[in-house]
């Protein structure tokens, strides 16, 4: 619900840019030659105090954009009802000499964000009893989980540094059809940047997100492995061995029209003698990491157990063993195209 939290309004809002605007307090950055972004609100009031608009027409526009409040697009077309889906199955069985139990669970879950996380676990437990004294034990699971990002929070759609949203922002015109908000820089450099062959720096929240592709990857294998012999009631020996080995993977692609991916040729890029340079090649960009975990346990055990009238006696005396190794990499690849899987080299 992102009316849960109060917040100003949007009229309220504006009125106070427009007394922030006749104190100058927007003077640095109007005049910053790293042409921060600044408000449709602030740039309108710009425009009418150069002249290069009406004041009447800045008025009614300043008027007309208080009729509007963010929240209501963000609960229309940036949130959605989310689905959990649980699904669980278990036998188990088993006389004297043997005793099993098998389980399986699924998960698949898509968050108000469309983030997608699907979870698939398998467990295996089996008790074997060859000798009267004698206990073994073997217990395997596995657990596999993919996760393919959607949507971010709707605070990652803040601007310059760490300014929130502006409440009148539109994510969508009264068709439904997106709309770029203000994100990086002010209009005006966005424009004279494309005259220069800059790549596209708008910001259309609503066709962003669709061009980023995170999905990760975990798969996990557990085995346990357990001896067990009673000498008499009160005395016995274990010896158990553990086994654990993981993988893990994250691909994160920045598709070539991402915001992100022009964003950061476009800083890069250089007008050089009336010719633009990029040392960024124009494509996708793609990160790649990898982690590996292989576990080896093992622990050897007595153990004392003494009932007496009024007391008892507990004691145990073991060692354990353990060791864990693991490994990662990663890597960023630019100039990536999906369709053929080729990338470029950078300057």
């Amino acid at each position: 619900d992102v009316f849960y939290h109060p917040q100003i309004s949007t009229s309220d809002f504006i009125d106070l840019e427009k007394t922030l605007f006749d104190k100058i307090y927007y003077k640095s950055q109007d005049t910053a030659y790293t042409r921060p972004a600044l408000s449709p609100v602030v740039e309108l009031l710009i425009k009418k105090r150069d002249g290069l608009i009406p004041d009447a027409e800045a008025d009614a526009q300043i008027a007309a954009l208080k009729n509007y409040d963010v929240r209501n697009d963000l609960q229309k077309y940036w949130y959605s009802p989310s689905v959990n889906q649980q699904y669980d199955l278990s036998f188990s069985g088993g006389a004297d000499k043997l005793a099993y139990l098998f389980s399986a669970g699924y998960n698949d879950n898509l968050s108000s964000l469309e983030t997608s996380n699907r979870r698939l676990s398998l467990r295996t437990e089996n008790t074997f009893r060859p000798l009267k004294n004698l206990e073994i034990n073997v217990g395997l699971l596995y657990t596999g989980t993919r996760e393919k990002t959607g949507k971010g929070n709707h605070a990652s759609l803040s601007t310059t540094g760490d300014k929130r949203l502006y409440p009148y922002a539109r994510l969508a015109d009264d068709n439904g059809d997106p709309l770029a908000i203000t994100k990086n820089y002010r209009n005006a450099f966005l424009e004279s940047s494309i005259n220069q062959g800059f790549l596209d720096w708008s910001y259309v929240p609503l066709e962003d997100y669709k061009e980023q592709k995170n999905t990760r990857n975990l798969a996990d294998l557990l085995l346990n492995t357990g001896l067990k012999y009673t000498l008499n009631p009160s005395f016995s020996a274990e010896l158990r061995y553990q086994l654990e080995q993981a993988q893990g993977s994250n691909s994160l692609l920045y598709g070539e029209n991402s915001y992100f991916s022009r964003n950061l040729v476009n800083q890069y890029s250089r007008l050089v003698s009336g010719t633009l340079n990029r040392p960024i090649p124009v494509g996708g960009i793609l990160d790649l990491s990898a982690n590996k975990l292989l576990s080896n346990s093992f622990r050897g055990q007595l153990n004392f157990n003494k009932q007496l009238d009024k007391h008892a006696i507990y004691a145990l005396a073991g060692a354990e063993s353990r060791r864990v190794k693991t490994s990662s990499n990663s890597g960023r690849t630019y100039g990536y195209d999906e369709q053929v899987l080729t990338s470029s080299v950078v300057d």
